[in-house]
């Protein structure tokens, strides 16, 4: 367990609940839009229920943006005109104060300093859900920055929409949008924006895709969706990875520094290395000697092999292991673990391969082996529903410390404590070779193919998470039988050790 992890004896969280209304801080004004469900309106008006409690109890919130006004500058020039001399009086100019000059004459501050210059709104809005969409026409907090604003400033210069396309393309959604002037740019932060996050990534791996296409394919991107007639002529655009919105100065969308995948560009940079070429035929001649007709399973998949922190060109640890093409084991869920699915497999078949997955193993609960925990979680039972497969809890195996920090999470945050079966990976140690009745009983009921798979959990985790007397860093460990025959281990974060190596 990374030490400090989940300990907030030192850490203050402020939480701003909805009927608070609005937040400022030294940057802008934030006011609260709670937004509710049909039928927890209803229930609402039925039995009158108190308002504060109705706006804290909402799990929808927009958000209306405005930042504070840019102060006037003083106007230099206009100073020496005045006859206003260096020193302390600029400052009380400056600050809005009015002063007399020795010879009497009084020179207002509005007369030498530029009027403040009125930030733009922008609105933040996510409606997951067309249950959402009463309640978002009905809110009045947003008039004041449609086309019903009684000053030209409050009018929204930008929404930003996290709203699926299922939603936005709803006719009660869009007759909100056209509330809206044409002046208004709507940012669509969906699936109908490209999927491109990373240059990087995208680079390393058209290079690694020269020395083996089959063990290096190339990084699946998702379409994004084709944009509705009715929502572009609403001026809704999607929005490229990195690219900004300029509220001030007042410049909109800029995409110059958006990421951009170029492929052509990252092979030629390959073959421009010195005796790139030379050595990659070579390669390739070495690799059609060693070409076998073997079956394709087991097929491990490293998702990520990095420490601590994800890094431009590999992610933190997580390894899939499809045993065959309609069962899969994942050894430790690193964050951004479902993203590296996806990248794999394409969105399609990343669906498959979660539907398919028989358990989930947490070597142990450092941040950087189980933060892409809940994530997946979630991405699985979404790939069960659109897959319309029967729903059932995916087996976790883990430390204990899993439960705790899984209930913080499923309280403060959104639910996933139902999304998995946690199986204490302490609970199957043993030091005997014989697999008891009740242990064949739960291995028939996670619906393995090879005990042996937990026999040899049980034994890598009893002699090395336990066998600090050796020197020896302390391992933690899984192995299990392909149906070839063949023996897989997985160390986790481990130091050398023969003894590892050669254990039978």
């Amino acid at each position: 367990m990374t030490k400090g992890f989940m300990v907030m004896e030192n850490l203050k969280i402020v939480k701003r609940n909805p009927a608070d209304r609005m937040y400022a801080d030294n940057c802008m004004h934030v006011t609260y839009v709670p937004l509710c469900r049909k039928e927890n309106r209803d229930i609402a008006k039925r039995f009158k229920e108190d308002v504060e409690e109705k706006l804290n109890s909402a799990k929808v919130v927009a958000y209306i943006c405005k930042p504070h006004s840019k102060p006037g500058q003083l106007q230099l020039n206009m100073c020496v005109q005045m006859g206003v001399p260096p020193g302390p009086l600029l400052g009380e100019l400056k600050n809005g104060k009015d002063i007399t000059l020795p010879n009497g004459n009084v020179v207002k501050s509005s007369d030498v300093v530029s009027p403040e210059e009125p930030a733009p709104v922008f609105i933040v809005v996510e409606v997951p859900s067309e249950d959402y969409l009463d309640s978002l026409l009905e809110a009045q907090q947003f008039e004041s920055h449609q086309v019903t604003a009684t000053a030209p400033e409050d009018v929204a210069r930008a929404v930003v929409h996290f709203s699926p396309p299922r939603v936005m393309a709803h006719p009660l959604y869009i007759e909100w949008i056209r509330r809206f002037p044409a002046s208004t740019v709507h940012l669509a932060l969906n699936q109908y924006s490209p999927s491109e996050s990373s240059v990087a990534i995208h680079r390393a791996q058209h290079r690694l895709h020269l020395l083996n296409s089959s063990i290096f394919p190339l990084l699946k991107t998702e379409v994004p969706r084709s944009l509705p007639k009715v929502l572009s002529e609403l001026n809704v655009r999607p929005v490229k990875t990195l690219a900004r919105f300029r509220l001030r100065p007042d410049r909109g969308l800029e995409s110059d520094d958006a990421v951009k995948i170029e492929p052509e560009a990252y092979v030629r940079e390959a073959y421009e290395s010195p005796h790139f070429e030379e050595r990659l035929s070579e390669l390739k001649a070495g690799m059609r000697a060693l070409t076998s007709t073997q079956a394709s399973y087991p097929e491990v998949v490293f998702l990520g092999t990095a420490s601590a922190i994800p890094g431009k060109e590999r992610n933190v640890s997580s390894i899939l292991v499809n045993v065959e093409e309609d069962s899969s084991v994942l050894l430790d869920c690193g964050e951004g673990t479902a993203n590296q699915l996806i990248r794999f497999y394409g969105v399609d078949k990343c669906r498959r391969i979660l539907c398919h997955l028989s358990l989930v193993f947490l070597s142990h609960l450092h941040a950087d082996h189980h933060l892409g925990l809940f994530e997946l979680l979630k991405q699985r039972k979404q790939s069960l529903e659109i897959l319309a497969l029967p729903w059932q809890p995916l087996t976790v195996i883990a430390p204990r410390f899993l439960v705790p920090w899984a209930g913080r999470y499923h309280a403060a945050f959104e639910p996933v404590s139902q999304l998995f079966s946690y199986v204490d990976s302490a609970s199957l140690l043993w030091d005997r070779a014989e697999v008891s009745d009740e242990q064949k009983a739960s291995f028939a009921r996670w619906s393995l193919r090879d005990v042996s798979f937990f026999c040899y959990l049980s034994v890598w985790v009893t002699m090395f998470a336990l066998f600090v007397t050796t020197g020896i860093e302390t391992l933690r460990g899984v192995s299990h039988l392909e149906p070839s025959g063949c023996t897989s281990v997985y160390s986790s974060s481990t130091a050398a050790a023969v003894t590892f190596v050669h254990h039978q």
